[in-house]
């Protein structure tokens, strides 16, 4: 199981945490401009450049998104011709083929790295508040044009779709289809389309993905196995909420002997189709048992859905 350090929650000095992490040999990080209060990118890139890269020579992994802007970003947008009125959404949420463009170069300047390995959409499901489902295709077809040429011009790996709710969420139905977004890919680029990851929240309050999967054989995480498209599990202690809501008793029917953290990040990590798990680990000791747990061999299916038939029920 890959681990990966998200730094959406990340408490404290993130330049500190990020360099201490990849001074440890965690050489994943996923960020996004509008994290730490904009300021992610620049604290991730001078902890890369303090040197703190230098145990993952050759292997850091580096994801980040597209998607949000601050107010007087999109003032500065509209003026700048990278985004129009009709782009923005909620006064910052923005999906534009020539926001992306930029964004990208901005994003590689701010970390000072030559490539990335993933670039999100970030949340493209806040586009459907102004536009129609059609119309956000249309745009997504744009947008994947500009992705696909930084694919070839070797900058980056590949490309995703990172959401809260769009594949699908408790009480709401999802409004993104994964085979939808493959066959727009497809008709970009062909089958060496470089759409080739998700990110969404999988965690025990946020199950219903995976017993769509377990018990019914279908879902996103379904149409991800069968496409070959990594999955990254965000939040998977559901911003900390579902580990004071994990009795003992539970944590220990997941697996004995596990604390309720662990028994969380345990569940998650055995998800069948899981490429990688994000986790917002502030301090040394929480990362290190964090990738300990990641060493570990999966939870088997049978026991999955039989912690999925406890959830359920419950």
């Amino acid at each position: 199981m890959n681990l990966v350090l998200g730094t959406y929650r990340i408490r404290g000095d993130l330049r500190t945490v990020v360099a201490q992490a990849l001074r440890d040999g965690c050489c994943s990080i996923d960020t996004a401009p509008n994290y730490h209060h904009g300021r992610a990118l620049l604290e991730i890139g001078a902890a890369i450049r303090d040197g703190g890269s230098s145990a993952c020579s050759g292997r850091l992994v580096i994801s980040s998104k597209v998607g949000y802007a601050s107010l007087d970003e999109t003032a500065r947008l509209v003026r700048d011709h990278l985004a129009d009125d009709s782009d923005i959404v909620r006064r910052h949420h923005v999906l534009a083929p020539e926001y992306t463009r930029f964004m990208f170069a901005e994003t590689l300047a701010a970390l000072q790295v030559p490539t990335l390995d993933t670039f999100f959409l970030h949340n493209p499901e806040e586009q459907l508040a102004t536009r129609s489902p059609a119309a956000l295709f249309r745009v997504l077809v744009r947008v994947f044009e500009i992705l696909e040429e930084r694919c070839a011009a070797g900058q980056l790996g590949q490309y995703g779709i990172a959401t809260w709710s769009g594949f699908g969420a408790p009480k709401h139905s999802a409004v993104l289809s994964l085979p939808a977004l493959l066959a727009l890919a497809r008709g970009v680029a062909g089958d060496r389309h470089h759409l080739r990851a998700v990110q969404l929240p999988i965690s025990l309050v946020r199950s219903d993905v995976v017993w769509d999967l377990v018990a019914r054989g279908r879902g996103v995480l379904a149409d991800a196995l069968s496409a070959g498209i990594a999955v990254y599990a965000s939040s998977p202690l559901h911003g900390g909420e579902v580990v004071g809501a994990v009795k003992e008793a539970f944590a220990s029917e997941i697996e004995p002997g596990r604390s309720p953290a662990e028994a969380c990040l345990r569940f998650v990590m055995s998800v069948p189709g899981v490429h990688a798990v994000l986790v917002s680990a502030s301090t040394r000791e929480h990362l290190r048992a964090a990738r300990d747990l990641a060493r570990q061999a999966p939870l088997d299916r049978q026991h999955m859905r039989h912690i999925l038939e406890l959830i359920h029920a419950s």
